[in-house]
C-alpha cells in the first residue's frame, strides 16, 4: 500500500511539473506576440512627413536627437557633429528594423519595421535614405533621413566591444609603406569595360536582346538634366547585365577611347573632384580609388558614339553609388567594381 501511495505522489508531481512548464511557455509566447503587436509597421513612407525639406529636417534635428531618440548630451553632440556633413546614400528596404522612426508632430514610433506596401505582386518599394554613423556612450549609432518624407530614423544601436589592453611591444623598424585602401592590400579600383553589340549577339542572342531592352528602357527615363538620382539607380545594362557580359561574352571591344571620371557629392550631386580622362586599352581600363573617394558617386562619361550608357544631361553618363561597394561577405566593401559601356561597330567613327 505504501508503494502505491508513493507512486501516486510521484505521478502528481510529474503532472504539476508539466502544468508549470506549459504555463511558462504560454507566458513567453504571449510576450513574444505582444512584442510583435507593439512593433509599428511602416507601410506608407511618404504619407506623414516630419519635414517638407532636408533643410527643414536638419534645422529640427537637435530636438529629434534629444527628445525623440532620447540621446544623452554626449550622443546629441556626436550626432550634431556627424550630420553637419553630408551622409552616405543608402536604402530603406522592406524588412529593415528601426529603433525609432519620427513622423509628423514629432511622434516617435518605437520600434519600427519597414513594411512598405508593394507596387505590385513580387515588387517591393525601397526608399532612398541619407545615413550617418558615429560612436557614443559605448555604442555604435546609425541614424537616417529618408529623402521622400524626412522622417528621422534611428537604427538599433550596436554595443562597442571593450578596448583591449595591449601589452607594450619592442620597437621595430618601420615597414615600407604599401599603397592600399582599407581591407584592399592592392588598393581599390573602378574597372571600366567596353563591349560591342555584335559580340554580345554572337555570344548569346538572348543576352543581346535583353541588352537592347535595357537601352530602350534607359532612353525612356527622365534624369531631369542629370539632377534626378532615381533615374540612375534602377536596373540598367551596366548594373544588371555587367556580370553576365563578363561571363558569357568575355571578349572586350577592340577599342581605345577616353572615359572622363568625376566624383559627385552623394547628397547635392555637385562635382567635388575631377579625376581626369582614362583611356580604354582593348576595351578596358582601371581607375584607382581611395576609400574616401568610394564615399562619393563615381561618374563616368563615355564617347557619344556609344549606345549605352544613354544620353542624360547632355552626355552619356553612368553613376556608381557609394552603397554599391558594399555587400562583400563579412560586411566589407568590394575592392573593385565594374561599369560597362556598349556600342555598335557601325556607329564608331
Amino acid at each position: 500500500m505504501k508503494s502505491l501511495r508513493q507512486r501516486a505522489a510521484l505521478a502528481a508531481l510529474v503532472v504539476i511539473g508539466l502544468l508549470f512548464a506549459l504555463a511558462v511557455l504560454s507566458v513567453l509566447t504571449s510576450k513574444k506576440a505582444n512584442a510583435a503587436a507593439d512593433e509599428f509597421r511602416w507601410k506608407h513612407f511618404g504619407a506623414d512627413p516630419l519635414a517638407q525639406t532636408r533643410t527643414e529636417a536638419l534645422a529640427i534635428r537637435e530636438r529629434v536627437f534629444r527628445e525623440s531618440f532620447g540621446f544623452s548630451d554626449a550622443c546629441v553632440g556626436a550626432a550634431m557633429q556627424a550630420t553637419a556633413n553630408p551622409g552616405r546614400a543608402g536604402h530603406l528596404n522592406v524588412g529593415d528594423r528601426l529603433a525609432v522612426m519620427v513622423s509628423a508632430g514629432f511622434i516617435a514610433h518605437r520600434p519600427t519595421i519597414v513594411d512598405f506596401a508593394p507596387v505590385r505582386r513580387g515588387i517591393d518599394y525601397a526608399a532612398l535614405v541619407e545615413t550617418w554613423e558615429f560612436e557614443c556612450d559605448g555604442q555604435h549609432q546609425k541614424i537616417g533621413l529618408p529623402e521622400i518624407c524626412n522622417n528621422w530614423s534611428l537604427y538599433p544601436p550596436v554595443p562597442m566591444p571593450p578596448t583591449p589592453v595591449m601589452a607594450p611591444t619592442p620597437s621595430r623598424p618601420t615597414p615600407k609603406a604599401v599603397v592600399a585602401t582599407g581591407a584592399c592590400p592592392k588598393g581599390a579600383a573602378l574597372i571600366v569595360q567596353a563591349w560591342t553589340m555584335e559580340s554580345i549577339y554572337a555570344a548569346s542572342p538572348g543576352l543581346g536582346k535583353r541588352a537592347e531592352e535595357q537601352i530602350t528602357a534607359a532612353i525612356g527615363r527622365d534624369s531631369e538634366n542629370a539632377s534626378n538620382r532615381k533615374a540612375y539607380m534602377t536596373d540598367a545594362l551596366s548594373r544588371t547585365l555587367g556580370n553576365e557580359l563578363v561571363r558569357v561574352v568575355n571578349v572586350r571591344a577592340p577599342v581605345s577611347a577616353d572615359i572622363a571620371v568625376t566624383l559627385l557629392d552623394p547628397v547635392t550631386l555637385a562635382v567635388v573632384e575631377d579625376l581626369g580622362n582614362y583611356r580604354l586599352v582593348d576595351g578596358m581600363v582601371s581607375v584607382p580609388l581611395t576609400d574616401a573617394q568610394k564615399e562619393k558617386i563615381v561618374q563616368t562619361i563615355w564617347p557619344g558614339w556609344f549606345s549605352s550608357p544613354t544620353v542624360s544631361g547632355g552626355a552619356r553618363r553612368l553613376w556608381l553609388f557609394p552603397d554599391e561597394w558594399w555587400g562583400k561577405p563579412g560586411g566589407l566593401r568590394w575592392c573593385t567594381k565594374d561599369v560597362h559601356g556598349v556600342y555598335k561597330k557601325d556607329n564608331k567613327p
